[in-house]
């Protein structure tokens, strides 16, 4: 919507904004987000300390900062850097339009007032005197009775040409900060000892007289200033005004104290917060909260008067516009950064949304009521309470406090689905509004002393928190390891031969989701598992693992794990394989490409996340190997057992010569197997349990060996009698 420029088509719009307000509407016609998808919170600084020296990192956080004019003369390598540092921040010059502001740096303003004090430009009272605005600033006379200079322009004609040459675009500024651009003056006269005098006749111009003059040169600067430096340019201006048409945007100062109440700044029909939504966009409105309090260099000491107004502006700002919002001090001359302008709330849902207010032992007609807003943003929600009653708010799903953030995530303990917000302030809460889920599958297994914990990728999410419970350890709570990018962990730490391990995914706000359920690790059969990779007969390429389990407890089967050159574990088997009646077990990967390693996994009861130990085999190109060694059984055996080796068809020209000798724990030779040579295929040698004398070997340990040139492969042999 665009304004008219005419005052009483001016009138009658603002008639038209008041009659929705009373009606309650225009806080569901909040302007629509701009194309360009604002995030939230939008965060600005009025910043008029000195550049050097300052830590420009810190200057450099906000989206949007006003720096006094003088900067581009004495620090022009500060904001050069400023610029490298965050390329996306909108930086304004500020610029005083309706006074001298004589505060600023002399040599800078030396053209300024040389130009007012020559020209007459003063804006004065029936007694002559300049209209002073607080100690030092001269107030200037924007309306047609301001005279000409030697070359025919006033001062409303002069100022946008001085704008447009020394602060316009192809300099260091994006735009303009025009301070003091109001279209009304006659609030002057009630701080001043006589009024004000226009044309220096003797007789004060009428109120409405003076508002109207004033307004009319303001607005002509306005426009020639738009007119100058382009439509791309941004005008940014800090007082009363309803130039929307060409403004960017305008300034609500100390929030919510100056120019009026909360309620007005809110919802005045002509300069409202609300009312601002009908700038151009994208709109440039700065929300301003001003301490004055207790403070330190970081920031104001947060007493409870400090909470609740920094709430209320700061949940305002996000509630009922796409404002930009600064916390400085009177003096603009610190960097303070509240924790919560860390917050990433994203883009809006939507408009503000009616709460329902309640006021236990109140009667109607409470202060307010209707103002109970909040609005939803797609990784929080923002709440304002003007009332007069502490207000206990039911949100759309589960959200969590700013405040609960651990470090790393926003644990799932401090989630909730209603926030307490105290009378006359606000309230972010972080969050998606549901939490998400682990589904089932999460897979532990136990391998050359590590515990490894796989689980599945959960869309959305940012990382994954895992826990761990040490089972038998004493004390069994659960130990956070920490957040990991991938759906893996190799747990190195773990005390116990049990652990139980917990997963949850983190969303991209940063909230913790529902905990898994729990898988446990054990270290009882992840030593005695043996698995061997040997590539298969077919001329495809098709590998064939086969691999044995000692001491296999009831219900144990086996799943097939193929692990990638990305380190990605890929389930091969649907369903956990039955043993074979030779006490061995065997799997087929018809894949043509050769992976990095599989693993065989024992789970209990058939059971995919109760898993009790896995054994790995490498690829080492079992094709250029002379022979492999697949192991023997029975196994552990009694009176006697078979051996199993097989030669690749493609290894060799011609047979192998192989040997296969069994040694006891010494290492001493007990008897040579077999000796010869040996053609592609698979090969069974039977040992009848006897030494090289004949004579039955005592029950313990012992070792075989294939050997096939310079290639020796092993493995254990248990005889129990």
């Amino acid at each position: 919507m665009r304004a008219r420029s005419a005052r009483g088509a001016r009138r009658w719009h603002n008639l038209l904004l008041a009659a929705a307000l009373a009606l309650g509407l225009l806080v569901g016609s909040l302007a629509d987000v701009s194309a360009a998808e604002p995030t939230f919170p939008r965060l600005a600084n009025v910043y008029f300390n000195t550049l050097v020296g300052a830590d420009l990192e810190a200057v450099a956080r906000y989206d949007l900062i006003v720096i006094p004019k003088h900067a581009q003369t004495w620090y022009q390598n500060e904001l050069s850097t400023l610029r490298e540092l965050n390329p996306d921040m909108r930086i304004l010059v500020h610029m005083p339009v309706g006074y001298d502001g004589a505060w600023n740096a002399p040599e800078d303003n030396a053209i300024l007032t040389e130009k007012f004090d020559s020209c007459g430009w003063w804006l004065r009272d029936t007694v002559g005197e300049k209209v002073i605005m607080g100690e030092r600033s001269g107030l200037l006379n924007m309306t047609a009775d301001c005279p000409p200079d030697s070359e025919g322009k006033r001062l409303t004609d002069w100022l946008p040409e001085y704008m447009a040459e020394r602060l316009g675009p192809g300099g260091y500024w994006d735009g303009i900060f025009m301070d003091f651009c109001m279209y009304q003056i006659s609030w002057a006269n009630d701080h001043i000892a006589y009024p004000i005098d226009t044309d220096q006749d003797g007789i004060p111009e009428g109120r409405d007289e003076l508002d109207q003059a004033w307004d009319q040169g303001m607005r002509a600067m306005v426009e020639r200033t738009r007119e100058l430096v382009g439509d791309d340019y941004i005008l940014v201006s800090n007082g009363n005004n309803t130039y929307y048409d060409v403004c960017d945007g305008s300034t609500r100062e100390d929030f919510p104290r100056m120019h009026g109440d909360w309620y007005q700044n809110v919802t005045h029909p002509e300069y409202g917060y609300l009312a601002m939504s009908n700038y151009k966009r994208p709109s440039s409105n700065l929300i301003i909260t001003c301490w004055g309090g207790p403070a330190t260099l970081g920031g104001p000491v947060e007493t409870p008067e400090f909470r609740r107004k920094f709430g209320l502006t700061f949940a305002s700002t996000l509630v009922f516009g796409d404002g930009y919002y600064a916390l400085d001090s009177p003096s603009y001359s610190y960097v303070w950064w509240h924790r919560y302008f860390d917050l990433e709330l994203g883009t809006a849902l939507g408009r503000a949304e009616h709460v329902p207010a309640a006021f236990p032992g109140r009667g109607p007609g409470v202060e307010h009521a209707d103002m109970l807003k909040m609005r939803r943003f797609d990784k929080g929600v923002a709440v304002v309470n003007p009332t007069n009653c502490d207000q206990s708010v039911v949100l759309p799903g589960l959200y969590f406090s700013p405040d609960s953030w651990n470090g790393e995530f926003y644990p799932r303990s401090a989630a909730t689905s209603s926030v307490d917000v105290c009378e006359r302030s606000g309230a972010v809460m972080v969050g998606t509004g549901r939490l998400l889920a682990m589904p089932a599958g999460l897979l532990g297994w136990r391998s050359d002393g590590v515990n490894h914990v796989q689980w599945p990728e959960v869309e959305g999410a940012s990382g994954y928190s895992v826990y761990r419970v040490d089972v038998g350890g004493g004390q069994e709570d659960k130990t956070l390891l920490g957040v990991f990018a991938e759906c893996s962990l190799e747990d190195r730490a773990a005390r116990t031969s049990v652990s139980r391990y917990f997963v949850a995914a983190i969303d991209e706000a940063g909230c913790e989701g529902q905990l898994s359920c729990p898988v446990e690790v054990s270290s009882g059969l992840g030593s005695d598992l043996s698995l061997a990779l040997v590539a298969a007969d077919e001329p495809d390429g098709t590998l064939t693992l086969s691999w044995t389990a000692e001491g296999r407890p009831d219900g144990c089967h086996f799943i097939i794990a193929r692990v990638d050159e990305d380190g990605a574990r890929r389930r091969l088997t649907g369903a956990p394989i039955e043993p074979r009646k030779s006490g061995r077990w065997a799997h087929t990967d018809r894949l043509p490409v050769r992976p990095v390693a599989y693993e065989a996994i024992a789970v209990k009861d058939g059971v995919f996340g109760n898993a009790i130990g896995s054994a790995r085999a490498e690829d080492t190109s079992p094709a250029e190997d002379p022979i492999v060694l697949l192991g023997c059984h029975p196994h552990p055996m009694s009176s006697s057992t078979t051996f199993e080796f097989r030669v690749p068809r493609s290894s060799a020209p011609g047979p192998v010569r192989a040997s296969l000798t069994i040694y006891d724990v010494a290492g001493r030779v007990v008897r040579r197997v077999c000796e010869g040579e040996f053609g592609g295929g698979t090969h069974s040698v039977p040992w009848d349990g006897r030494s090289r004398s004949g004579e039955p070997v005592a029950s313990g340990c012992y070792f075989y060996a294939l050997t096939a040139g310079e290639d020796v492969q092993s493995g254990k042999l248990l005889v129990v009698r």
